[in-house]
């Protein structure tokens, strides 16, 4: 039939049970929430570097048409000057005309002016293509396709400009409507660019000198080398030009070369102007601080809840220790009550069983007096103030007094210690600190054992410098899995507190914290007899 003390103890693990679970669920939902936040925050920070991609393609591209728009304008702006003069020379016959042009091309690459472009050869072409004069010949043939598009474009009038490797070689050109020639036939003038001088007198000067081709953001007095890298790749992917700055040619940029949907400019933000622009210095570290944030929250979550489940193991123990020890007074001094009330009332006065009556009262006493001991010594071991007073003594008259001690305890259960030991030398010990190992020991021994048992004390020497002391039973035994928990404070088998059997759960954790400070061990063992063997060592000295 359950008692009182069960009934506390079921009501104690109902409301810590209760407890636990909202503090879990609390937990819970917090974790939940920092998960939240860190997929919000991982979809922050993409949506925020997609946005600084596109402004850094957007800077670059701009730049890239820039520098495209200015190229083709200087190099137009170059043909336009020739076609001028051309058309000012009227109806000369088609050699002079081209000598005219060749001889204004050559003035204007004298001077000391950005369009001092060097030419390679000049052209005067019909309304079909074909050269009807040439200063000097062409050492390299125009693919077809790009003379026909660009008679196309300079029919209206305008310059066109196109550069190409399409023949094999890099070519950059120019095509103007030079008038007319002989019986009113439509001109034309190709002019082919030196390549070198394309690259330095426009793209490098283009680079070189301010504006810069970003705006002001960068600051006026900046160059492009130090916000911005340009190439110019032609159709075959042959690099005409590419500038000196240093980019790791990302968010890259590439636009037409003017109506030259072939050629292509490439730009990059160099890596300073980036993170000028955009305000990163670590990218890396943005990258995964929502992650880290996210792992630090849920390690300090996951140490909340271990905390709170050790609390509540903790509250738990004490609790049921508190039943357990309030049912462990409550027996003897239930007997102490009793048989006192006998003695005074005189009922057993001038029999035998006075004397009886007074040893139980002397037994329970000393159960009481070990219980409290076993608390002291606990609470002293919590509070690190556990002191012992080591000596040598003779370990055989020490075992003697303690068992002798013990036998009122165990004739209560019908059971007998018997001590089995020879001359040992000396031992290093605190004999108190003995006395409370072994009563531990002792008591445990009779208490979760069957009635009617032996109990042996043997103490041999283990070793030149150790003695063994072993309590040997009959009892159940203690499972290997559960031999390492049953040493912790307030821990119970199970079985033990299901059963009839009393006791605190401190024990055998007294015995290890008194054999600590003695330098001593305790090791658990299966007995030879069936039950367990509690094994102690002692220094010897």
């Amino acid at each position: 039939m359950p008692t009182r003390s069960d009934f506390r103890r079921l009501a104690l693990r109902r409301l810590t049970g209760d407890r636990l679970g909202v503090v879990y669920a609390l937990l819970a939902v917090a974790e939940l929430l920092v998960l939240l936040l860190a997929w919000q925050s991982g979809r922050a920070y993409n949506r925020q570097r997609q946005l600084v991609e596109r402004n850094l393609v957007e800077f670059a591209r701009f730049g890239a048409t820039n520098f495209g728009y200015r190229a083709g304008a200087l190099v137009a702006n170059h043909a336009a000057m020739v076609s001028e003069s051309l058309e000012r020379a009227g109806e000369l016959p088609d050699n002079r005309r081209l000598a005219r042009a060749r001889a204004a091309l050559d003035s204007i690459a004298a001077c000391r002016c950005e369009a001092a472009l060097h030419v390679g050869s000049v052209h005067l072409l019909n309304r079909d293509g074909q050269a009807v004069a040439a200063s000097p010949p062409m050492t390299s043939p125009v693919a077809p396709g790009v003379l026909s598009s660009l008679l196309a474009r300079a029919s209206s009038d305008a310059p066109a400009v196109r550069a190409t490797d399409e023949s094999g070689a890099p070519m950059f050109l120019a095509m103007t409507r030079a008038g007319t020639g002989p019986l009113g036939a439509e001109r034309f003038l190709l002019t082919v660019y030196d390549v070198d001088s394309v690259r330095k007198k426009v793209f490098g000067f283009i680079y070189n000198t301010r504006p810069t081709l970003l705006p002001s953001v960068f600051g006026a007095r900046r160059s492009n080398e130090d916000v911005i890298a340009i190439r110019v790749v032609l159709s075959g992917g042959t690099v005409l030009y590419e500038s000196p700055s240093h980019s790791t040619w990302t968010s890259i940029a590439w636009v037409p070369f003017g109506p030259d949907t072939a050629t292509r400019v490439q730009a990059s933000l160099t890596v300073a102007a980036a993170r000028e622009l955009t305000g990163v210095i670590d990218d890396g570290m943005r990258r995964w601080w929502g992650l880290f944030t996210a792992f630090g929250a849920t390690l300090v979550i996951a140490l909340t809840a271990l905390l709170v489940h050790r609390v509540a193991a903790l509250t738990k123990l004490r609790g049921e220790f508190t039943a357990t020890v309030s049912h462990e007074l409550r027996t003897p001094l239930t007997e102490i009550m009793l048989y006192a009330e006998l003695i005074v009332t005189g009922r057993t006065a001038g029999t035998t069983p006075t004397t009886e009556a007074a040893q139980v009262i002397l037994a329970e006493a000393k159960r009481l007096h070990n219980l409290v001991e076993n608390v002291l010594i606990v609470a002293r071991t919590d509070r690190r103030m556990l002191r012992v007073r080591i000596g040598s003594h003779a370990p055989v008259p020490l075992l003697q007094t303690i068992i002798a001690g013990f036998t009122p305890i165990a004739a209560k259960r019908r059971s007998r210690v018997i001590l089995e030991a020879d001359d040992l030398p000396n031992v290093l010990c605190d004999p108190s600190a003995v006395a409370g190992v072994l009563l531990n020991l002792l008591d445990n021994a009779v208490r979760y054992g069957r009635h009617d048992q032996d109990v042996i004390v043997r103490a041999t020497r283990a070793t030149d410098t150790s003695l063994v002391i072993d309590v040997d039973d009959t009892g159940p035994g203690i499972p290997h899995a559960e031999r390492a928990r049953v040493l912790e404070p307030y821990v119970r088998l199970e079985r033990d507190t299901e059963s009839s059997a009393g006791g605190s759960g401190l024990g055998l954790a007294v015995v290890v914290a008194l054999l600590t400070e003695m330098h001593g061990t305790l090791t658990i063992l299966d007995s030879t007899r069936g039950g367990t063997c509690m094994r102690v060592t002692l220094p010897l000295g």
